[in-house]
């Protein structure tokens, strides 16, 4: 600033105006029916503007752009824009929505005729937009004969998006229901049969159609023939066919092929059998002779065959038919209208089923240490010339028992060099070989000893054994020293004895009593005196082991003056029982009152005064 002045400012205004914007630019909307909505667009709008719209001249301006969906003719919607810079521009546009074209075609189709009314029904619908449903048309037309039917589309049409009802142009093009002719295709086949030859006419007449629709009927031909002899004949349709279906000809859908049938006339077949017959093998030929005839038509008479067998053996032999058969029907010979079957008969040999047995031999022998054999075979049952062959039966043994003798090997019986085995039921027979045992005895010799003496040697007799047997007795007796007799056993070895049949007897031992004489001595005593001991002395004999005496000797009572006899008294002799010593004692001393004993002695006593 510069300090020279002293400046004063006074302001002014500058006024800006609206400026004139450029022309509305805006583009009108015409086309067909869519379902959208659609309106005017603005095409120039700029940075500021505000735009209304009305359609009328009198309505109020409201910034909601207008829009049309449904068809309708042409709108005029009124444009305004504003802007704070510009004047306010003006401008109009137009809508138009025209009714979208929608087709409906009724459905056609193309048939070939078959007699059945055809139908042809429902249609196809195009621009037709989706969600939108078409009401109130139908389409349908049935026919049955051959031609082409219009198939029209009936009914006012509707187009609906949902309940609302919508504008469409909709055109109806009609289909078309085409029935062509069939040429369908019917065989006439006149009708074969097959007979058998009897001598008598057979015919056969009609035929079968095949291909014919169901409800038409045939007519205008006809088939047959009549024949007798064997053959095969043809037979042909004649006339013309014609098809009626009520009373309306519908032979144009049809092709027609005429077959041939036959008449059959085939040979009849007369069997020739042999004759059978079943036998029991019995060495003899058996003979089956002639034939039976089965299926000959009454009248004609079979000749020219034969039919025999003879055989012996068991099987089943065929009895051909030989020959060439002629059958007559009187003087005619008919055999072409027959096949000769032959069937061979059987003669049949059975198996005799002879019963026949082969037993072998059996033996008894008495065992003796060396090899028994039994061999060999009787047969019973075999028929006159037959022979058994390819049989054994032999047993050797050494030892007691009884042993099978099996009869071995595969039985063949023969007729000469026929192998005739099968006509015998054939039972083998087991025999025995016995080896006895043999019969031996073993028998203890009688022994005897005096009491107290050593037990003589004991021995026996072996009877019946044989050297190889090796046979030896011990002999033992039964215990005992007393007086008395005692069973002698024996007892054999080795086991060999197994082969005798043995018989144990017994002997045996006797034992006898010692004679002992017991001398009193003399005594004597005063009268009054007490008696004085009695006593005695041993004078033969004596006590063995040790034995001894025991008790008292006695006299004959009485005290006067006199000779009494001493007598035994109580005296006896006892033994001690001593089985662990056996002892010779000689005793000779003076016997004694009393002793206890527990046994009396086996010895005699002797008493002498």
């Amino acid at each position: 600033m510069n300090g020279n002045y002293d400046l004063t400012f006074v302001g002014a205004l500058l006024t800006i105006t609206p400026a004139t914007g450029a022309p509305l630019d805006i583009s009108n909307y015409s086309d067909v029916y869519d379902g959208m909505s659609h309106s005017i667009t603005v095409n120039n709008l700029i940075t500021g503007d505000t735009a209304y719209y009305r359609l009328n001249a009198e309505d109020e301006w409201s910034t909601t752009l207008p829009t049309f969906t449904d068809v309708t003719d042409e709108v005029t919607v009124y444009v305004k824009v504003t802007n704070p810079n510009y004047e306010d521009r003006t401008g109009i546009g137009t809508v138009k929505i025209t009714p979208k074209a929608v087709t409906v075609t009724a459905n056609s189709d193309s048939f070939v005729y078959d007699g059945t009314e055809k139908t042809v029904s429902g249609y196809t619908v195009t621009g037709l937009l989706a969600g939108h449903e078409l009401h109130d048309v139908g389409a349908t037309r049935t026919e049955k004969n051959v031609g082409d039917y219009e198939v029209p589309v009936t009914g006012t049409p509707r187009v609906m998006d949902g309940s609302e009802d919508n504008l469409n142009l909709i055109t109806k093009e009609s289909g078309t229901l085409t029935i062509t002719a069939a040429q369908i295709p019917v065989t006439i086949k006149p009708n074969t049969q097959i007979f058998t030859y009897d001598g008598t006419e057979k015919t056969v007449e009609g035929y079968t159609v095949t291909g014919l629709l169901e409800g038409h009927v045939l007519s205008g031909v006809s088939a047959g023939r009549t024949e007798k002899n064997v053959g095969t004949y043809l037979i042909d349709v004649v006339g013309e066919p014609k098809v009626t279906d009520g009373g309306v000809d519908v032979t144009e859908n049809y092709t027609f092929t005429k077959g041939q049938g036959k008449l059959l006339i085939e040979e009849a077949t007369v069997v020739v059998r042999g004759k059978s017959g079943t036998f029991t093998y019995d060495g003899t030929e058996k003979t089956v002779e002639g034939y039976e005839v089965t299926g000959l038509v009454e009248g004609h008479v079979l000749s020219g065959v034969s039919a025999s067998r003879t055989e012996k053996n068991v099987g089943e032999y065929l009895v051909e038919v030989t020959g060439t058969a002629i059958i007559m029907d009187g003087s005619e010979d008919v055999t072409r209208n027959y096949i000769v079957k032959r069937l061979s008969g059987q003669l049949t040999i059975e198996p005799a089923q002879i019963p026949m047995t082969v037993k072998a031999n059996s033996g008894i022998f008495t065992y003796d240490g060396t090899e028994k054999t039994v061999s060999g075979y009787d047969v019973t049952g075999l028929l006159d010339g037959h022979r058994l062959e390819g049989l054994n039966a032999s047993r050797t043994e050494k030892n007691v028992g009884d042993y099978e003798v099996e009869v071995t090997g595969e039985p063949k019986v023969w007729d000469g060099d026929v192998d005739v085995t099968g006509n015998y039921d054939i039972d083998l027979v087991s025999g025995t070989l016995t080896i006895e045992k043999r019969n031996a005895s073993v028998t203890p010799n009688d022994k005897s000893k005096v009491y107290g003496d050593e037990d003589p040697d004991l021995d026996g007799v072996l009877e019946g054994f044989i050297a190889t047997d090796g046979v030896t007795a011990r002999y033992t007796r039964v215990t005992g020293e007393d007086v008395g007799e005692y069973d002698i056993t024996a007892t054999l070895s080795p086991a060999g004895t197994r082969g005798n049949n043995i018989t144990y007897n017994t002997g045996k031992l006797s034992i006898g009593k010692v004679a002992i004489t017991v001398t009193a001595i003399t005594k004597s005593k005063t009268y009054g005196d007490a008696d004085p001991e009695l006593t005695y002395t041993v004078t033969s004999g004596e006590l063995v082991g040790d034995d001894e005496f025991t008790g008292a000797l006695d006299r004959e009572d009485g005290e006067n003056v006199g000779t009494y006899e001493i007598t035994q008294g109580t005296l006896v002799l006892e033994r001690e029982l001593r089985s662990d010593v056996r002892r010779r004692q000689t005793l000779h001393r003076e016997g004694k009152t009393s002793r206890p004993t527990t046994s009396r002695s086996p010895t005699e006593i002797l008493i002498r005064s």
